[in-house]
C-alpha cells in the first residue's frame, strides 16, 4: 500500500493540521494512504478538507446517521467517514465496485458490497483516548471491523432474508431462572444448551449497539418482554445475567450520541433486571453458540460496570468522554484476549473453542 510522508503541521487560524485517510480509486487496484488538512468552515466545526482529494462535487449528504447501507453503517459506529466523488449507493449488489474497496476487505468480485462509480475517501477520528478533541490517524487495521462483519453478513444474513419461511437448525443457549453462580444455574439447568432455528419472527434484526460492534460478534437474542426496574435479586422471576446480553445483543439499548445520552444505562446497577423468563441466543452465521461462550460474554461485560456507572453519574459535559472511555477499554481488551485468559483462570478445557475460531 502506498504511504505518504506527514507534511509539515501548518498552525494558523483555519488550518490546525492533517489527518491520514485512505483514498479508493475506482481504477486502481491498491488503496493509497492521502494526508487531507484541517478546515473550519465556520468557528467551532473543524473537519478534514476533502475537496483537495475529491474535488468539489464531493458528496458529503450521501452518509447521514440514519444511512440504510449495513457496511457503511458499520464503518460509521467505529468513527469512521466515508465520502464519495460520483458515488451511487443502492445497497448490496453482486458486482466488481470499486476495485480497491473490494481488495481491501478481501472479498470476491461477487460478494455483497455498496456500488462506488467513483473515488472513495476514508478517513476517521477515532477518539478512544477520552478526550474529545484528541484524534487517532486512521489505518487500515481500523476496516477490520467491517470486513469481519461483512465476512458473516454475506453467507448468513442473505440467505435468512430470501427465505423467512426455511429454518436454519442452529446450536444456540437458553438462559431462564435467577442464577446468582455459573455453578449454580448450571446444575439446576438454568443455562443450557439448545437447538433453534433463527426466523424472522424470533430474533432481532435490526442493528445492533455500539458496544456489539466493537466486539463485532454475530450474535441474535429472541425478542422479550418488557423491562422491569426492581432492586430485589431474591425475586424468581426475574433472571440477572440477561441485562449484560441485552447491552450486546438487544438493538433497543443502543447508544444515542445525538443526544448525549446511554439508553439504558440511566439507573445501571447489577441489578438491572427484567421479566423475561427465558431468553436463547444464537449466532447468525449458524456456528455453534455454546454454554461457556456466554458465560465468559456475561463476565466480560461485567468489567464495564463501573464505566457504566461512572457515565450515569457524570455531568453532562463528561456524557461523550465517559462512552469513549468504555469504548476505548473495549478496544483495548478485546473479548478474544479475555476469552483465552477467562477459560485459564476457570480452568476450563482448552478444548473449548473460541468465539472467533469455530
Amino acid at each position: 500500500m502506498k504511504d505518504f510522508v506527514r507534511p509539515p503541521v501548518i498552525t494558523n487560524d483555519k488550518i490546525k493540521g492533517y489527518t491520514r485517510a485512505i483514498l479508493l480509486r475506482p481504477d486502481e487496484e491498491e488503496p493509497e494512504f492521502v494526508w487531507l488538512p484541517y478546515e473550519e468552515p465556520y468557528p467551532g466545526l473543524q473537519r478534514p478538507k476533502v475537496t483537495d482529494v475529491l474535488g468539489e462535487e464531493a458528496d458529503r449528504k450521501a452518509i447521514g446517521p440514519t444511512i440504510g447501507d449495513p457496511v457503511l453503517r458499520r464503518l460509521m459506529h467505529h468513527g469512521l467517514w466515508i465520502i464519495g466523488n460520483g458515488m451511487r449507493m443502492s445497497g448490496f449488489l453482486a458486482t466488481k465496485g470499486n476495485k480497491a474497496l473490494r481488495n481491501i476487505v478481501g472479498l470476491e468480485a461477487t460478494a455483497w458490497l455498496p456500488v462506488f462509480h467513483g473515488s472513495v475517501l476514508i478517513f476517521g477520528s477515532k477518539q478512544l483516548s477520552g478526550e474529545p478533541k484528541t484524534l487517532d490517524d486512521l489505518d487500515t487495521g481500523d476496516l477490520r471491523p467491517a470486513v469481519n462483519y461483512l465476512s458473516w453478513y454475506q453467507n448468513a444474513a442473505k440467505p435468512l432474508r430470501l427465505a423467512r419461511e426455511l429454518t436454519y437448525p442452529v446450536q444456540g443457549v437458553r438462559i431462564v431462572g435467577n442464577g446468582i453462580t455459573w455453578e449454580e444455574a448450571l446444575e439446576s439447568n438454568m443455562i443450557v444448551e439448545v437447538t433453534v432455528s433463527p426466523m424472522e419472527n424470533m430474533f432481532w434484526r435490526t442493528p445492533p449497539t455500539t458496544v456489539s460492534l466493537r466486539l463485532g460478534l454475530p450474535i441474535l437474542m429472541t425478542k422479550s418482554p418488557k423491562y422491569q426496574w426492581t432492586t430485589k435479586p431474591e425475586n424468581p422471576g426475574f433472571n440477572r445475567h440477561v441485562p449484560a446480553l441485552q447491552v450486546c445483543c438487544d438493538p433497543s439499548y443502543a447508544f444515542r450520541t445525538s443526544k448525549g445520552t446511554l439508553t439504558g444505562f440511566g439507573r445501571m446497577s447489577e441489578w438491572w433486571l427484567h421479566d423475561a423468563k427465558e431468553v436463547i441466543l444464537a449466532r447468525e452465521d449458524r456456528k455453534p453458540l455454546h454454554v461457556y461462550h456466554v458465560m465468559a460474554l456475561i463476565d466480560f461485560f461485567g468489567t464495564l460496570l463501573p464505566f457504566f456507572r461512572q457515565y450515569s453519574a457524570a455531568p453532562d459535559d463528561r456524557k461523550q468522554g465517559c462512552m469513549e472511555d468504555i469504548l476505548a477499554k473495549i478496544s483495548k481488551e478485546s473479548f478474544l484476549a479475555f476469552f483465552n485468559d477467562w477459560k485459564k483462570a476457570n480452568r476450563f478445557s482448552s478444548e473449548i473453542p473460541s468465539m472467533y475460531e469455530i
